[in-house]
């Protein structure tokens, strides 16, 4: 089917659904009738014309490039959905502001403000997460699906203002008991917040249920969430357990960070998760190696490597780049599919569909009907046997 379908007007769809459901009911004269036409493909007007059995059916397959069945078990991006997008976006929030409350009226006694190198480095992070923020906000005015648009605003939302804060005012920064370094209580804020929130994003960008995205984004959520823990451990056993823990809650992720080899063969909400997946783990390693070295140095060079106003700064730079490179990279892959034209999500779905045989191609009536000269059917060659199929309208029933 010529992609150019999508754009038809929406009386000519009509004439076209009108058409293809006579022609429906109809045996089929010379093609498969799976993979003859399907009115979600042309745009979706007029589908009430059609025998129920007829809808969606090759739509899963063609637009997500699985195999034949229904297109609710086909991965789609289930963030549209508003009882899974919205919860995510309202806990997220919910769980970081609560967060961030506990900690400046507890912690308020330990606030510090920042060394000037590392006040810097955060006001940067901010401001290039606040433009990004800005950039979210428009498409979320002009995306025809405002959750997941939303839920990047929220994203860059939350890592903007963390640095802001830092960068700002005083915030509570802690000693840890057993390597002396300094912890950053805000920061912990927000990637405990964000270690949920981008994975769920990114799984669920893509995914034929909500569990394993959820299940997915849960573990990263606590792995990060323990570096808020740690600095209150004074036992080096149960500062050892916990650090175990969030190593092993971490490694779920790995299995799925996988770069899409076969990306023209993919849709493109299949390829954007992967990619997203693929960062999300690759900040949650980066935040891993960079506390695990720190601290092996800290411990390492003991006295010399002090905290407080003669401590290194170059963590907290380090982790502002983390921070600010994930985020926008996030924010880029998770606008690819919102501006994804219809045209090249048919042609990724299209080009996954099984090889032919050589065909001959013919003009159908439907082509005639709609002034669209490349729509056609193939008309199998010579001896090529095709599996004919009937379905009727009237009764619903099923012939082969």
């Amino acid at each position: 089917v010529d992609a150019r379908v999508w754009h038809t007007a929406e009386g000519e769809t009509s004439a076209v659904s009108a058409e293809a459901t006579e022609m429906l009911a109809q045996p089929a004269a010379s093609a498969d009738m799976d993979d003859l036409i399907d009115l979600r493909v042309l745009g979706g007007c007029g589908s009430g014309n059609v025998p129920r059995h007829h809808r969606h059916h090759g739509a899963g397959r063609w637009m997500h490039g699985g195999r034949r069945g229904d297109a609710a078990s086909s991965p789609r991006n289930l963030l549209e959905e508003v009882y899974v997008g919205v919860p995510a976006i309202f806990g997220s929030v919910s769980l970081y502001t609560s967060m961030l409350a506990a900690t400046f009226i507890g912690l308020g006694g330990e606030n510090e403000h920042l060394l000037p190198s590392e006040r810097a480095a955060a006001l940067c992070t901010g401001l290039v997460l606040a433009a990004s923020a800005l950039v979210c906000i428009r498409r979320v005015a002009t995306a025809s699906k405002a959750i997941p648009a939303v839920a990047m605003l929220i994203i860059n939302v939350i890592a903007s203002s963390a640095n802001l804060l830092m960068g700002t005012i005083g915030t509570p920064i802690l000693v840890d008991p057993i390597t002396g370094t300094s912890e950053y209580m805000v920061r912990w804020c927000e990637w405990g917040t964000l270690g949920f929130l981008m994975t769920f994003v990114a799984g669920a960008t893509s995914a034929r249920t909500v569990t394993q995205p959820l299940a997915l984004a849960l573990v990263i959520g606590l792995s990060c969430a323990c570096g808020y823990l740690f600095p209150f451990l004074s036992s080096i056993w149960a500062r050892s357990a916990l650090t175990a823990f969030a190593i092993g809650a971490y490694l779920p992720i790995m299995p799925h960070a996988r770069w899409p080899r076969d990306e023209p063969k993919m849709s493109p909400e299949t390829a954007v998760s992967r990619k997203m997946v693929v960062t999300c783990a690759a900040m949650a390693t980066a935040i891993i190696v960079d506390y695990l070295i720190n601290n092996a140095l800290a411990m390492a060079m003991g006295p010399r490597y002090q905290s407080g106003p003669n401590r290194p700064q170059w963590p907290f730079i380090v982790d502002c780049a983390i921070d600010v490179t994930t985020k926008l990279l996030l924010t880029s892959l998770a606008a690819r599919v919102s501006t994804e034209a219809p045209e090249a999500t048919l042609t990724a779905g299209i080009a996954a569909t099984r090889p032919r045989a050589p065909q001959v191609i013919a003009a159908t009536p439907i082509a005639a009907a709609t002034g669209v000269a490349s729509m056609a059917v193939p008309v199998p060659t010579g001896g090529e046997h095709v599996r004919r199929r009937t379905e009727r309208a009237s009764d619903g029933t099923k012939a082969d």
